[in-house]
C-alpha cells in the first residue's frame, strides 16, 4: 500500500518536471544564460525601441468639426487617422506634414527641418555731416557709423520650420507607452517696416519679421501600433494670415519594436 507522504512526492517531482519541460520549450536550447559566449537572444531579451510617426492634416473647419465630435476613444485614433488618409486621396483634405524617427525607451529623439533666417535687431545711426568748427571739437567715437545710411550692429536667428521633441517609456505592461511630446511650427509671414524709409536722407529701411507659430506641448499613454490625436492648431492661409476656414489636425502613431541581434 502506497503512504499518503509517497504520494505527496510523486506529484511533487511530477510537476517540478512538467514545469521544467515548460521553461525548455520557451527558451531555444542554443540559449544559455549562464554562459557569456552564448551568442543565441530569445526574442524576448532583444532590445527593446519605440517608432514614432507623425502626420498633419489641413482640414476644412466643418470636417474638423465633425471629426473630432466622432472620437470614440482617446488615445485610439486609428479610424479618425484611417479616414483622414482616405480623404487626402480624395483631396478633401491636404496631407501637408510627415515625419518619423526611432529611439530607445526612457530617451528623447527630435526632428527637426527648418531654416535660419537671420535679420537685424540693432543699427548704428547714419553719418550726419558736421560743420567745420563741429568737427575740430567734437572727437571721433570708437565704432561709430561713417555710412550714409544705418548700418546693422546686431543680429538674431529664428529658426522657420518644423520642429518635434518626444520622450518615451515602457509602462507596467509591455504594449503601454507613455510619452511626452512637444511641437514647433513656424512660418515667417513677412518683413514688417517698424520705420519710415526717409530717401532724402538715405536712412536705413529698419524692418523686422513677422512669424506665425503653432505650438502644441503634452503627454499621453497610448498602446503600441495605436494612433492619438494631439490636438489642431490653426494654420497659414494663401494669404500668409490665419486660417479661418481650415484647422491642422496634428498625431501621432507609436509603435514598441525589438531589433534582433545578428548572429557571429
Amino acid at each position: 500500500m502506497v503512504s499518503f507522504r509517497s504520494l505527496v512526492l510523486l506529484f511533487g517531482f511530477l510537476a517540478l518536471d512538467a514545469i521544467g519541460t515548460l521553461t525548455a520549450q520557451e527558451v531555444d536550447d542554443g540559449y544559455d544564460p549562464f554562459d557569456p559566449e552564448s551568442t543565441y537572444l530569445p526574442e524576448s531579451h532583444w532590445p527593446e525601441v519605440i517608432k514614432f510617426d507623425y502626420r498633419a492634416y489641413d482640414v476644412p473647419l466643418a470636417k474638423a468639426d465633425e471629426l473630432t465630435r466622432s472620437r470614440k476613444l482617446v488615445g485610439q485614433d486609428d479610424e479618425l487617422l484611417a479616414t483622414l488618409s482616405k480623404l487626402s486621396v480624395e483631396n478633401t483634405v491636404k496631407l501637408v506634414e510627415l515625419a518619423n524617427t526611432t529611439g530607445r525607451p526612457g530617451e528623447t529623439v527630435t526632428i527637426q527641418s527648418v531654416e535660419e533666417i537671420i535679420y537685424e535687431t540693432e543699427y548704428l545711426p547714419p553719418y550726419q555731416p558736421q560743420e567745420p568748427d563741429e568737427e575740430e571739437s567734437a572727437p571721433q567715437m570708437d565704432g561709430a557709423n561713417t555710412s550714409a545710411i544705418a548700418t546693422p550692429s546686431a543680429f538674431e536667428t529664428w529658426h522657420a520650420g518644423l520642429s518635434l521633441e518626444m520622450e518615451s517609456t515602457l509602462g507596467d505592461q509591455d504594449n503601454i507607452i507613455d510619452f511626452r511630446f512637444a511641437l514647433e511650427q513656424s512660418e515667417l509671414v513677412r518683413f514688417e517696416p517698424i520705420a519710415k524709409v526717409d530717401e532724402a536722407k538715405s536712412h536705413f529701411p529698419f524692418s523686422m519679421p513677422r512669424f506665425h507659430v503653432q505650438q502644441i506641448s503634452t503627454s499621453h499613454t497610448v498602446g503600441s501600433g495605436h494612433s492619438l490625436l494631439l490636438g489642431i492648431t490653426t494654420p497659414l492661409n494663401e494669404q500668409k494670415e490665419p486660417s479661418k476656414t481650415h484647422r491642422r489636425m496634428h498625431f501621432m502613431t507609436v509603435n514598441i519594436d525589438r531589433i534582433k541581434p545578428t548572429q557571429n
